[in-house]
């Protein structure tokens, strides 16, 4: 049997999306074989019609996201309930890859280094988690003195075994510390009168509201006593940071770290 329907003209919004969808649903509860003579794809005014599920939008938008995944794997205390979402940024494309994703979506979003300073609540966390794994490491030498250029995932052992390498001073009070570099300079993490803001020459951040990448100056970090400008401005996302160090003894760094551990 050949059945001709009048399609709804196409207007954004709900109302244009419902009238197709009742269009849709009653030619098929009537009509066993029906062919259909829409002015536009039969397929994309389905996807009009029926939005896909919330996972599936997750999928397009972020691919290699995560469900349903216990954030005590990635926590010191191995305490903690489920992420709704989770995804592994191993790049810093990847970390704004995420970042705009959930902005589009409208959910909020949890940004995880090392999980050495963080407490999950059993309930878990009904958003997404960015697990950050970006961990690029290059140094530059400059004679009598050292430039760390780092993403946000390197680890402080890292940073320090590095500098005990080229026996550059500096960064000796941090021996012993777990955590990864964005969670310590968004703390100002420190020890031994010395902290991350002796340290630190510039960090990149990507900026949420207007998504730009700016690289902010010592200075402009405010740094305090276990106080930064990311702590202020939750706009600001740590992908990366410059450190510098200056040429030491060895030994005396050396006898130093061991101390501190």
């Amino acid at each position: 049997m050949l059945t001709r329907i009048k399609v709804p003209e196409r207007s954004e919004g709900f109302l244009y999306r419902a009238k197709l969808a009742i269009t849709v649903l009653i030619v098929i509860a009537n009509e066993s074989e029906v062919k259909l003579f829409f002015k536009c794809d039969i397929i994309k005014m389905m996807k009009i019609a029926c939005p896909p599920k919330p996972w599936r939008r997750w999928e397009e938008k972020l691919p290699g996201v995560q469900k349903n995944i216990p954030l005590s794997r990635f926590t010191t205390f191995r305490i903690g309930g489920k992420a709704r979402y989770f995804f592994d940024a191993k790049t810093k494309e990847d970390i704004i890859k995420a970042l705009k994703a959930a902005k589009e979506l409208g959910l909020p979003f949890f940004i995880l280094g090392a999980g050495s300073n963080v407490l999950v609540s059993d309930k878990g966390f009904d958003g997404l988690v960015i697990k950050i794994r970006n961990s690029k490491l290059e140094i530059k030498n400059f004679d009598d003195e050292f430039n760390f250029i780092c993403d946000a995932g390197v680890s402080l052992a890292k940073i320090v075994s590095e500098t005990l390498k080229l026996s550059a001073t500096g960064f000796e009070w941090a021996a012993g510390i777990p955590g990864a570099l964005g969670g310590a300079i968004y703390g100002n993490a420190g020890a031994f009168g010395k902290s991350m803001r002796d340290s630190i020459e510039t960090v990149e951040v990507y900026k949420l509201d207007n998504d730009d990448v700016l690289i902010l100056q010592n200075k402009d970090c405010e740094f305090n006593y276990r106080e930064s400008i990311f702590k202020k401005n939750k706009e600001l996302i740590i992908i990366s940071a410059v450190l510098n160090f200056k040429k030491g003894d060895r030994d005396r760094i050396e006898k130093e770290i061991k101390e501190k551990i």
